[in-house]
C-alpha cells in the first residue's frame, strides 16, 4: 500500500478533540466531520465573549492549520515564523513571553490566518494582539502590553 501527500494530511492530532474529556493529552482525530463539531461549537464559545465575532468556514484545510497553531501555541519556548508574499500582517498569540510560546505568522490579508490563529489563541487560554504594517504606535502598545506580561 503507497502512503500518499494525501493521507499524511489527513492525519490530525490535537488535545481539544474530545469537549467532555479533560486530559489534553494529544490524539488522533479520526473522526473528521465529529472533530469539525467540536471546532465549531470551540468557534461557538469565542464568538460568545468576543467583540470580534467570527463566522467562519471550518473546512478540512482550516482544520489542519488551526491544529497545527494549536499545537505551536502550546510548546514551551518555541517560535514560528511563516513568510509569504506580502508583509501585510503581523499577528501574536501570547500569554507570557518568558515561559510560553508564541508564533509570527507573515502574509496576505484574507487567507484566514488571522481568524485560525484568533481561534487556537482562545483554545490555548492565550490573549491575542495583533500589529497591522509595523506601526510605531502598534508597537509601542505591544512592547507595553508584552512587558507587563514578563
Amino acid at each position: 500500500m503507497e502512503v500518499t501527500e494525501n493521507d499524511l494530511r489527513r492525519l490530525l492530532f490535537c488535545d481539544f478533540s474530545d469537549p467532555k474529556n479533560d486530559d489534553h493529552f494529544y490524539k488522533e482525530i479520526t473522526d473528521v466531520d465529529g472533530f469539525r463539531k467540536v471546532a465549531e461549537g470551540l468557534l461557538a464559545k469565542y464568538n460568545s465573549v468576543s467583540r470580534k465575532p467570527m463566522d467562519l468556514v471550518l473546512f478540512d484545510f482550516a482544520l489542519e492549520h488551526l491544529c497545527r497553531v494549536s499545537r505551536v501555541l502550546k510548546q514551551p519556548g518555541t517560535k514560528v515564523q511563516e513568510h509569504c508574499h506580502d508583509w501585510g500582517h503581523i499577528l501574536f498569540g501570547l500569554k507570557n513571553l518568558i515561559s510560553e510560546s508564541h508564533a509570527l505568522l507573515v502574509g496576505v490579508g484574507g487567507s484566514g490566518r488571522q481568524s485560525l490563529s484568533r481561534l487556537a489563541a482562545h483554545i490555548a487560554g492565550h490573549d491575542f494582539h495583533e500589529v497591522k504594517h509595523l506601526i510605531t504606535e502598534s508597537l509601542h502598545k505591544f512592547y507595553r502590553t508584552a512587558s507587563t506580561l514578563g
